[in-house]
C-alpha cells in the first residue's frame, strides 16, 4: 500500500506537474507524508526518464480489461486531480505509449511500426526520448492513413517527422490527403507507387499504434476541419459508433454506408483483426467509441487512463 502510493505521488509531482500541497489534499495525507514518498520513490530509483514501477489496483484493472475484452495488453495511467485533466491525461498517455513503443523496439528483430493517428499519439511521439545508448535506426515507421491539408500536431507526416528524428529509424510518409473528393481520384491516388508502395508496406508492419475517435462534439477530424457538421451528423444517422485509421464503423465494426468511407486513403480496417494493434486513447466522452472497436476485435490492445477503464469495466 506505502509502495503504490509512493507511486501514485511520483505521477501526480512528475506528469501532473502537481504541488505537494495539491497532491496532499487529492490522497487525503500531510503534505510532509507527500514530501517524504516522493523522496523515497527517487532513493528507490522508481523514477528515471520514465516512471519505472506500476501500482498494484492498476494492475488489477489491467487483467479485468484484458479479460472481459480479450486482448492482449492493456496499461493504465493513474488517476489525476484538477479540471485540466483531459491534457493531463494526454501527457500520461504519451509518456506510457512511448514506453511501450520504445519496448517494442528494444528487441533485437527488426519492426516496421504503423502509426495512425490522434492528438494521443502526437504526445507519445512528444514523450519518445532520444536514446543514445541504442540503436534502433533498423526499424521502419510507416503511415496507416493518409495526411492532412492543414498544420496539426497530430498530422501523419508531423508523426513521422518526429518519431524518425528521436529514433534516425527509416520513416516513409504517404504523399496523398486523408480524405479526396471522388472515388476515381482515390483510385487514381492509390496505383500511384509512391503511394501504392507505402500502403503495401502498412499492410505488412508488425505492430500498429492507433487512436480511437468519437462521432460527436469533441471528434478531432471534425474540429481540425477534415469533416464537415453534416457529414458527422449524416454518419451518426447510420450508426457511426467510432472511427478508426480514418473509417467509421457501426457497433458490429463494420464501415458505415456512408461516401466518406470510400474517400478515405487508408489501410482497410479489416487488416486491423488478428494483428498486434494498440489503441492509445482516454476520456469518458469515448467510451462507446472505445466499446465498440474494443467488442468488435479490432484492436489487440489499450493505453487509457483509470477513469476510463473503470467506466469501460462497467459497460454490459
Amino acid at each position: 500500500m506505502e509502495e503504490e502510493l509512493t507511486v501514485r505521488a511520483l505521477w501526480l509531482a512528475y506528469i501532473g506537474k502537481f504541488t505537494q500541497d495539491k497532491i496532499a489534499q487529492f490522497l487525503n495525507i500531510s503534505r510532509q507524508k507527500v514530501q517524504r514518498l516522493i523522496a523515497d520513490g527517487i532513493a528507490k530509483e522508481f523514477v528515471s526518464v520514465q516512471i519505472c514501477h506500476e501500482i498494484s489496483a492498476l494492475i488489477e484493472i489491467e487483467e479485468d480489461i484484458k479479460s472481459k475484452f480479450g486482448i492482449e495488453h492493456c496499461q493504465i495511467v493513474p488517476r489525476m486531480p484538477g479540471k485540466a485533466q483531459a491534457e493531463i491525461y494526454m501527457e500520461s498517455l504519451g509518456l506510457a505509449g512511448s514506453t511501450y513503443l520504445f519496448k517494442l523496439l528494444s528487441g533485437p528483430d527488426e519492426k516496421t511500426i504503423g502509426i495512425g493517428m490522434g492528438r494521443t499519439l502526437s504526445h507519445v511521439a512528444k514523450h519518445f526520448q532520444k536514446r543514445t545508448d541504442i540503436d534502433l535506426n533498423n526499424h521502419k515507421f510507416v503511415p496507416l492513413i493518409g495526411s492532412f491539408t492543414k498544420k496539426s500536431a497530430m498530422n501523419p507526416m508531423n508523426l513521422m517527422y518526429l518519431l524518425g528524428e528521436k529514433t534516425n529509424a527509416e520513416t516513409y510518409f504517404l504523399p496523398a490527403p486523408l480524405f479526396v473528393d471522388s472515388v476515381a481520384e482515390r483510385d487514381i491516388l492509390e496505383k500511384q507507387g509512391s503511394v501504392k508502395n507505402v500502403l503495401d508496406l502498412a499492410l505488412k508492419a508488425d505492430h500498429y499504434l492507433v487512436g480511437i475517435g468519437e462521432v460527436g462534439p469533441t471528434s478531432a477530424l471534425l474540429n481540425y476541419g477534415l469533416i464537415s457538421k453534416d457529414i458527422q451528423n449524416q454518419l451518426r444517422s447510420k450508426g457511426a459508433m467510432a472511427e478508426i485509421v480514418g473509417k467509421f464503423i457501426d457497433k458490429n465494426g463494420k464501415l458505415v454506408n456512408h461516401p466518406i468511407n470510400h474517400l478515405s486513403i487508408t489501410i482497410p480496417i479489416e487488416r486491423l483483426r488478428n494483428k498486434s494493434v494498440v489503441a492509445v486513447c482516454s476520456g469518458l466522452e469515448k467510451i462507446k467509441a472505445i466499446l465498440t472497436v474494443l467488442k468488435t476485435k479490432l484492436i489487440s490492445g489499450l493505453i487509457t487512463d483509470e477513469d476510463t477503464a473503470g467506466h469501460l469495466l462497467k459497460c454490459p
